[in-house]
């Protein structure tokens, strides 16, 4: 009997249920005559079912990780940017306040500077060619105005006069071909 069976399912792949079922009925009837054992149809029909629902939540589920994967992307991208921005913004903000202090800052000093040189003092030692005085007055000036380094007299051709350095070589030197002068 089983060599029949062997011989059935070589001959067609495609009737295999049909051949479990006659053997198990061949089985039934000689021994304990019990009902056989089938498979039902809907049963195939739910194995089916179960197969593509099962494949149909991998697919949501992998396309909802693809998903979040691409919003993930996105966001990370779009505040990475905005952040980026703000920092560029920021800096910007930063230098321009820095500008305009260090505008100001200048804009103090060369007042300063023009007050001191119209002073009576200032120009009453330049008229007595009393270089000396001059020379302790930059001093003093230099001294309160802490940004500078050092300041000098000059007169309208360029020569200079005086200067706060002490011991100074420069003094009688003219200056009339550098630009600060010529302004």
């Amino acid at each position: 009997m089983l060599r029949q069976l062997r011989r059935r399912l070589q001959i067609s792949k495609g009737t295999e249920r049909q051949m479990v079922t006659e053997a198990k009925m061949n089985t039934t009837q000689e021994g304990t005559k019990q009902k056989p054992k089938t498979r039902e149809k809907s049963g195939s029909k739910n194995s089916l079912f179960s197969r593509i629902s099962v494949r149909f939540v991998g697919f949501v589920v992998l396309a909802t990780l693809l998903t979040g994967g691409i919003i993930s992307f996105a966001a990370i991208t779009i505040s990475k940017d905005t952040l980026r921005q703000e920092i560029l913004n920021k800096s910007k903000s930063q230098a321009q306040l820095a500008a305009d202090f260090t505008d100001n800052y200048i804009e103090v000093i060369q007042a300063n500077i023009k007050l001191f040189s119209t002073r009576l003092s200032t120009t009453d030692y330049m008229n007595q060619n009393n270089m000396q005085a001059a020379t302790q007055m930059l001093q003093q000036f230099v001294q309160i105005q802490t940004v500078l380094d050092a300041s000098g007299l000059y007169d309208a051709n360029g020569i200079q006069l005086a200067v706060s350095t002490p011991n100074a070589t420069t003094v009688g030197q003219s200056y009339a071909d550098r630009e600060y002068f010529s302004k």
